[in-house]
């Protein structure tokens, strides 16, 4: 499993796993280490597929610009929340919902669908991959909200596992939808026409043209590796 330093610190730092968006601010977390529940602030404040403040333009809450994935980050984001579910059950019903509107929107045999499709992995491995350490935060801090506002977290999560499975079936495959060699969640044609190592996982994280960018934030924002200025962040495509 390769890791990312500089991309997934993007994904999972300031509140956001995938890509997350809770803002309990660094008071809420000194009252937290002091036991102060009473104080703790609970409200969900959504800002889409990335982090809190200006690190969120870093991570496209429409990659390629072909569907937005923003309502479902934020509902992951909802779902490491809630206390007692279950992390995979959250990442697997993340992955669910983004391939779903990937499908709503594009058919065989559309290139579309296919960029679109591998989108949606990319962002599921990376909340698989990076999240473990924000969902045990965050299922902290929601369980401890859940005591003081009264809840039953374990009659919670057993309602929303039975929601789950009932509407999606069995669990997902974790298998890329394209051919990634090196498993940095980039895709071997892409490396190859832009002068990567589809055999050399490291090159996921470069920045050839120096813009701030990391080759799979490149890869995600539809963008030019090799040509700084060329980042023209798309916005969502039309509707159907």
């Amino acid at each position: 499993m390769l890791l990312l330093p500089a991309f997934a610190a993007a994904f999972s730092s300031a509140g956001c796993t995938s890509l997350i968006g809770f803002q309990f601010g660094l008071d809420t977390a000194a009252r937290l280490t002091n036991g102060d529940a009473d104080n703790l602030r609970c409200e969900f404040q959504p800002n889409g597929c990335g982090p809190t403040g200006v690190l969120g333009v870093l991570i496209p809450d429409c990659p390629f610009g072909l569907a937005c994935f923003d309502d479902f980050c934020e509902g992951h984001d909802l779902c490491y929340f809630a206390c007692g579910s279950s992390k995979t059950a959250c990442d697997e019903q993340f992955y669910i919902n983004m391939r779903f509107l990937c499908s709503v929107r594009y058919d065989e045999p559309d290139p579309r669908l296919a960029l679109c499709e591998g989108a949606a992995y990319i962002y599921w491995q990376i909340v698989v991959r990076f999240g473990e350490t924000f969902y045990q935060q965050t299922q902290a801090l929601g369980c401890l909200c859940a005591r003081r506002d009264g809840t039953d977290p374990a009659d919670a999560a057993r309602v929303r596992e039975s929601a789950r499975s009932a509407q999606f079936g069995p669990s997902v495959a974790g298998v890329a939808p394209f051919d990634d060699a090196d498993d940095d969640l980039l895709p071997d044609d892409w490396e190859i026409a832009f002068g990567c190592d589809p055999s050399d996982p490291l090159d996921a994280l470069l920045d050839f043209d120096g813009d701030g960018l990391v080759n799979l934030q490149e890869y995600l924002f539809g963008t030019d590796p090799l040509r700084k200025g060329s980042g023209v962040f798309f916005s969502p495509a039309p509707l159907p």
